[in-house]
């Protein structure tokens, strides 16, 4: 038996980006105790490893936001990303350890 979901598609893949309620520009609730300051301690793989752990769900494009200096990584980041996550309807998604 079917199951019918009230969202749309676009709506239901927003909800899985795990975006804090009480922010509203749009951090991962998990990434708030990444600060800037740690992440540039850490190596770009830890840096990804990292953020996609805490947040579960990002769009590539957030993820280069979230590094420091990610725009300027962004082919490095790309050739990470499928170490830790998987893409999923243009999503990345956290691999499960």
């Amino acid at each position: 038996h079917a199951i019918d979901f009230s969202v749309s598609r676009k709506e239901y893949l927003a909800s899985l980006n795990a975006v804090s309620k009480s922010r509203d520009d749009g951090v991962p609730a998990q990434t708030l105790d990444l600060s800037r300051e740690k992440l540039m301690c850490m190596t770009l793989e830890e840096q990804v490893e990292a953020l996609m752990g805490a947040a579960m769900v990002l769009h590539f494009s957030r993820l280069l936001e979230l590094i420091p200096n990610g725009l300027q990584h962004g082919a490095a980041v790309l050739e990470l990303l499928p170490r830790v996550a998987v893409l999923v309807q243009g999503c990345w998604v956290a691999k499960s350890t």
